[in-house]
């Protein structure tokens, strides 16, 4: 995929467009996200913007600020990715684009709910949640925005004890990953679905889900999620007293791979996972 955007880009170089440019180093700066080269990703995804900023493509602009902050939120920055949110936001609520005001404002929202919730602000998390479902009805479902929505439901409501509503983000994340035969969706599913398990007690399901989940993710080449689905392994098997060490290790090459990525918050909470800690931002949540 890198290698064909990169094709595209040179031929968009050689025509001039502004947009074409600016369009390229965008999808650049997605692919680059997925892989977990995130200085590569951060570099296209500005020059994306910067280009937008030129003739007037809000819609670029706000879903290059949207992907930036999905990159600070995981390395932990998360009050500057509050910040470019709330600016991503109010550019968006101002333009009078139909494809700014359909595509990019659920998927603000979402970012902004899932960074709340890894602040561990759980109130301001819910708040956007139910702006960006309210979103999704008024403009109808969108696989694109609601990709990021489902992702950012199952663990607030889960937070919440709503089980049942947990359920049924789950099982419409599964329904968006089927529908387009997306491996990458399809193990973002699973993952969830392993989330759900393990806030219902069931161990071993939720084993087997995440593994699941983290083998498709190391197969796509997605590391960041592929930790996060280490993480809810290690959860899963820390619970079993025979299997505590085997936790430890899985424990241990999540924050290995957020090492990796840039992201030493990430580790930290990984590994206070079998100590009693946090982990994964479901920690302690300020009101």
């Amino acid at each position: 995929m890198e290698s064909l955007v990169r094709r595209t880009l040179e031929q968009a170089q050689r025509v001039g467009s502004l947009r074409a440019l600016a369009l390229c180093h965008h999808a650049l700066g997605a692919v680059l996200q997925l892989a977990g080269r995130w200085p590569e990703s951060v570099r296209a995804l500005n020059e994306s913007i910067s280009l937008c900023q030129q003739f007037g493509g809000t819609f670029g602009e706000v879903l290059g600020a949207q992907r930036l902050a999905q990159i600070e939120t995981a390395v932990g920055l998360y009050e500057p990715a509050y910040r470019r949110l709330a600016a991503a936001l109010e550019k968006a609520r101002a333009s009078d684009s139909p494809m700014v005001k359909a595509h990019s404002l659920g998927r603000i929202y979402a970012s902004l709910s899932l960074n709340r919730y890894e602040a561990g602000v759980l109130t301001e998390a819910t708040r956007y949640l139910a702006r960006g479902f309210a979103t999704q009805r008024v403009v109808g479902e969108c696989a694109g925005c609601d990709v990021l929505l489902y992702p950012a439901a199952v663990p607030i409501y889960i937070a919440h004890g709503d089980l049942e509503l947990a359920e049924e983000s789950c099982r419409k994340a599964e329904e968006t990953a089927g529908a387009f035969a997306s491996r990458s969706w399809l193990a973002t599913a699973r993952y969830l679905v392993g989330l759900l398990a393990l806030a219902r007690g069931l161990s071993q399901a939720a084993a087997d889900h995440f593994e699941e989940a983290a083998s498709l993710f190391e197969a796509v080449g997605q590391p960041y999620e592929q930790a996060r689905c280490l993480e809810g392994l290690a959860q899963a098997r820390g619970r079993a007293t025979d299997r505590t060490e085997a936790a430890r290790e899985l424990v241990e090459r999540a924050a290995a791979i957020y090492l990796s990525l840039g992201a030493p918050v990430r580790a930290e909470k990984a590994r206070s996972i079998l100590s009693g800690g946090a982990g994964k931002g479901q920690g302690k949540t300020r009101k």
